[in-house]
């Protein structure tokens, strides 16, 4: 993100989609084809390309103003938190498998609506059911810091801007439980649109097995294709995060 604004600002223009594009050949695909990381499982190659899928058909559906430059299943060359691990030592690795990467393609307010904010937590919630959709079950392991996203961000969304130390520890309680629920809610109706286009997750979800990356052109033009081969499905719909809109090429 900051040498794409740094190109742009360096011409005295926008920030534009190439911008975007040439950051990501510069920094973060390093995709670790050089790296000697460990050797993934089909499982795990598996897991990780339905999860990103998941994120990728929830940024299509909810955030269609959020263009996808890039998707890959493999070793990006970055730091990531620490993870606790069996001994109960942490560590910081430096490669994070998969990736979903997004760019705005208009000036975004600092605020998010209520709307808005339950999109964001339902395409935290996305990759983890996508991998229960498409493989019966799936990894809490895998990005565990989305689950936890998620459920602050409905606790946000409940408490409606009152600091949950104003409360007691009986009413912050019952909001903690309000949260709760709505996290629920927002999952079940994210999963009946996923069933809805489990065809084009599907097929997002096979590109990525084989090729392990999308880039932008790519996955837009397999979204077209879905589009071109499934035209009942309606596209026009309640850009809601509980109907999320439909994707757009």
């Amino acid at each position: 993100m900051n040498l794409a604004q740094q190109t742009a600002m360096a011409q005295i223009r926008p920030v534009n989609a190439q911008d975007f594009q040439r950051a990501l050949d510069h920094y973060v695909h390093r995709l670790a084809a050089e790296n000697t990381g460990l050797n993934l499982s089909a499982d795990e190659q598996k897991l990780i390309a339905a999860h990103q899928a998941g994120r990728v058909l929830a940024t299509l559906l909810i955030t269609p103003e959020d263009r996808i430059s890039l998707v890959t299943t493999a070793a990006i060359d970055q730091q990531i938190p620490e993870q606790a691990v069996a001994n109960d030592k942490c560590y910081k690795p430096t490669v994070q498998y998969g990736s979903t990467i997004t760019y705005p393609t208009r000036q975004k307010t600092t605020f998010n609506t209520q709307q808005q904010l339950e999109g964001l937590v339902q395409i935290d919630l996305a990759g983890h059911l996508a991998q229960a959709l498409l493989l019966g079950s799936c990894s809490y392991q895998y990005q565990a810091e989305e689950q936890n996203r998620a459920l602050n961000l409905a606790t946000e969304i409940v408490l409606a801007g009152q600091p949950g130390t104003a409360l007691s520890p009986t009413a912050l309680s019952a909001k903690k439980d309000l949260a709760l629920k709505l996290h629920e809610l927002l999952k079940t109706e994210l999963q009946t649109v996923f069933v809805k286009y489990q065809d084009l997750l599907k097929l997002i979800y096979a590109e990525l097995l084989q090729h392990k990356t999308l880039r932008e052109t790519e996955l837009y033009e397999l979204v077209a294709q879905y589009q071109a081969q499934h035209p009942t499905v309606t596209t026009d719909s309640d850009a809601t995060a509980a109907t999320p809109a439909a994707p757009t090429a």
